[in-house]
């Protein structure tokens, strides 16, 4: 997506809404086998639905943020997603709270954690390690 600032909300919902149609159908088609390709490792269907996922939330609520709307996504959603892409992040604070923090270093920090200055999801199967954060 590209950020127009003139884009009603009723359209840039249609356009979040139709980039979550695009990823639920690319993840219903992936077999159990295939791997979506990504920095961070090849990523099976959960992974690549997690990081999806996490892009649409996370840019849905920079909409919201910059309409001065008051939106969080549902709980539990953040909270499979932070588990999903990043299971180092803490999983005690709120779901959302932990999803951005983890999600966008130097920008959302968490009480008392301070400021990841580098991102490290983990969006590939079969990986012996959970990439830690920098600090």
């Amino acid at each position: 997506m590209v950020r127009r600032p003139d884009a009603d909300l009723a359209e840039t919902c249609l356009q979040l809404t139709a980039a979550a149609e695009v990823l639920a159908r690319v993840v219903d088609a992936a077999g159990p086998a295939e791997r979506g390709a990504h920095d961070w490792g090849l990523a099976d269907a959960s992974g690549f639905a997690g990081m999806g996922c996490a892009e649409l939330l996370l840019h849905t609520g920079d909409v919201a943020m910059d309409r001065r709307l008051d939106w969080t996504p549902p709980s539990r959603l953040a909270e499979v997603t932070r588990a999903r892409l990043f299971p180092w992040a803490p999983a005690d604070a709120d779901p959302w709270a932990a999803l951005l923090w983890a999600h966008r270093p130097r920008r959302a920090a968490r009480p008392g954690a301070g400021h990841l200055l580098a991102l490290a999801l983990r969006p590939a199967v079969g990986v012996g390690r959970h990439p830690a954060p920098v600090r």
